[in-house]
């Protein structure tokens, strides 16, 4: 597959895509088998940060910015689930379920894999494989709400996996040909 370049009208995308979670038992990474998904999302974003430490250069009358290092990077992530699933909601509540019962706040140390798979009407497509991240809730649970769907937002932060892949050990994303 020949990935698209710009300037392309074919670079330009729309759709959606589907969350995949699958957790983390230990310090053991999930199989494929493990991966569920997490049903209608009604959005996903992610976000790059880094830290960096500047050298300044002094030798002058002015002072001069001479290095840039790199001290610290991470990945965030937010995505809103539209559906109030037992699964999902214990999630959210940071839960252990039990019968039709949710414990709440018993799994606030629960590690996820998220896997994001785009499904772009045009262009290319996406996978987004974060491999061991935090998930927290964030915003308030609406459990009355009639003017609108109850949704219930995540926020997510990638944690270091160098031991399962070491080559990239927050995420990887893969552009892959569109579906349509």
């Amino acid at each position: 597959m020949a990935l698209l370049t710009s300037h392309s009208v074919e670079a330009y995308s729309m759709g959606g895509g589907i969350l995949y979670l699958a957790p983390w038992d230990g310090a053991t990474p999930p199989e494929e088998a493990d991966y569920f998904d997490a049903g209608n999302m009604s959005s996903f974003s992610y976000s790059v940060s880094s830290v960096t430490v500047e050298h300044e250069n002094t030798r002058g009358q002015t002072m001069t910015i001479d290095k840039r290092t790199v001290t610290k990077t991470g990945c965030n992530f937010k995505f809103v689930l539209d559906e109030f699933t037992i699964k999902n909601i214990s999630i959210h509540a940071m839960g252990e379920i039990s019968d039709h019962t949710i414990h709440g706040a018993q799994a606030a140390d629960q590690e996820w894999a998220v896997r994001f798979v785009t499904d772009n009407a045009s262009g290319e497509n996406q996978i987004f494989n974060c491999w061991r991240c935090s998930l927290t809730p964030d915003g308030d649970v609406p459990w009355i709400s009639l003017d609108k769907f109850k949704v219930l937002g995540f926020a997510g932060a990638a944690l270091d996996d160098t031991t399962n892949h070491s080559t990239s050990p927050l995420f990887d994303i893969t552009v892959v040909e569109a579906t349509v």
